[in-house]
C-alpha cells in the first residue's frame, strides 16, 4: 500500500499592508510610553558617562600619586646613613608622602605611602608620629595583607623606642599570628630580645628555641642560636642524613636485633 505524503502548508509572507500595520503599532506604543523610554535611555546615558568619568578620574589620580611616590622613592635612594642633610631629606620624603595621602587618599599608591610615611618619621626619631602613621595604616588598609605584617613589625620597633615593651610584644605577636606574614621569624627573634630586656630568661629561651625549630634555615634562627649561647644554652647540632641522633644521658642505646 503506497504511503501518502503529507504536504505542509507554507505560511504566506506578510503582506505590505500588514507590515505597515505592525510598524504603526510599534510607533503608537512608543509615543504612548515615550516619556518612560526617554527617561530610560537618558538614565543609561548618564550612568555610562558617570562611569567613564569616574574611571578617567581614578586613572588620573593614580597617575599623579605615582609621580609623587616616584619622587619620594628617588629621594630615599639618595639618602646616605652618614649624610649631613639626612634630616632634611627625610623631612622632604615625609612631606611628599603626606601630600600624596592628602590629595590622593584613594589611589593605588596610598597604602604604601602610609607605610613609608611612618618609616620616614621613624628615621627622624619622631616616634609619636611614626606610631600614629602606622596605626592609621592599620585602620585604613586592614585589607592590605602584604604590607600589614611589615607595619606591625615597625610599630613594634617604634613602641620599643618609646619604652613600651608590652605594646611591642603585642605588635610582634600580631606578626607571628598573621596567616600571610613572611617575617614571622624576625618577629619571633625580636620577641625573644624583648623578653631578655625584661629579664625573663625562660621566656626568651623558649622563643629562641621555637624559632630555631620552626625556621631552621632562617638567618634569624642563626641569630637566635647566638643568643642562646650567650644565655648559657647550647643547641645540639641536627644529625646529618643516615646518622643516628646522640643517645640521651642515662638512657642505654638499643642493641641491634640479631
Amino acid at each position: 500500500m503506497p504511503y501518502k505524503i503529507k504536504t505542509v502548508a507554507k505560511k504566506s509572507a506578510l503582506e505590505p499592508e500588514a507590515i505597515v500595520s505592525k510598524s504603526q503599532d510599534v510607533l503608537e506604543q512608543f509615543y504612548a510610553h515615550r516619556r518612560w523610554v526617554t527617561l530610560g535611555v537618558g538614565l543609561l546615558l548618564v550612568i555610562g558617562l558617570a562611569w567613564g568619568g569616574f574611571a578617567w578620574f581614578q586613572a588620573d589620580q593614580n597617575r599623579k600619586a605615582r609621580q609623587l611616590e616616584y619622587e619620594a622613592s628617588k629621594e630615599i635612594l639618595g639618602i646616605s646613613p652618614t649624610d649631613e642633610n639626612r634630616q632634611a631629606q627625610y623631612e622632604k620624603v615625609a612631606t611628599l608622602y603626606q601630600e600624596l595621602l592628602t590629595n590622593y587618599p584613594r589611589s593605588s599608591s596610598a597604602p604604601f605611602a602610609q607605610y613609608q610615611l611612618g618609616n620616614s618619621y621613624f628615621e627622624l626619631k619622631q616616634y609619636d608620629k611614626a606610631i600614629a602613621a602606622y596605626q592609621d595604616f592599620i585602620r585604613r588598609y586592614a585589607h592590605h595583607e602584604t604590607l600589614q605584617p611589615m607595619v606591625y613589625l615597625r610599630l613594634g620597633y617604634a613602641h620599643l623606642h618609646q619604652g613600651d615593651s608590652q605594646a611591642a610584644l603585642a605588635d610582634f605577636d600580631l606578626v607571628i599570628k598573621h596567616p600571610k606574614a613572611w617575617n614571622k621569624d624576625q618577629a619571633a627573634y625580636e620577641t625573644g630580645r624583648v623578653y631578655e630586656k625584661l629579664g625573663d630568661k625562660t621566656a626568651a629561651i623558649g622563643k629562641y628555641e621555637s624559632l630555631i625549630k620552626e625556621f631552621p634555615k632562617s638567618s634569624w634562627a642563626r641569630e637566635a642560636q647566638t643568643r642562646l649561647k650567650a644565655l648559657g644554652v647550647f643547641q645540639q647540632p641536627a644529625p646529618s642524613a643516615g646518622e643516628s641522633p646522640p643517645a640521651m644521658e642515662g638512657v642505654p642505646e638499643k642493641s641491634e636485633k640479631r
